[in-house]
């Protein structure tokens, strides 16, 4: 029984860590992960700074397209008679 107890400790990953510099990060910092899934500290938060991988550029399109259509008012240029 102890010997599940102790591979159930070792497999738990920290998660109150940088992921890039493996630093501890404040209480305030917490809970704040970057687009990619992870939480960085102070130095590390800026996707220029950790490497990101996320694509923020082409998520961010996406939204804007679709916020786009349903906003568009389209009317007849020609009035039918």
């Amino acid at each position: 029984m102890n010997d599940s107890m102790e591979t159930t400790k070792t497999t738990t990953k920290k998660k109150n860590r940088c992921y890039f510099c493996n630093k501890k990060i404040p209480l305030v910092m917490r809970g704040t992960p970057c687009q990619c899934g992870h939480e960085y500290c102070s130095e590390h938060r800026l996707p220029e700074t950790h490497n990101c991988e996320f694509d923020c550029r082409s998520e961010h399109l996406k939204n804007a397209e679709s916020k786009i259509k349903a906003m568009k008012c389209v009317c007849d240029k020609v009035n039918r008679v």
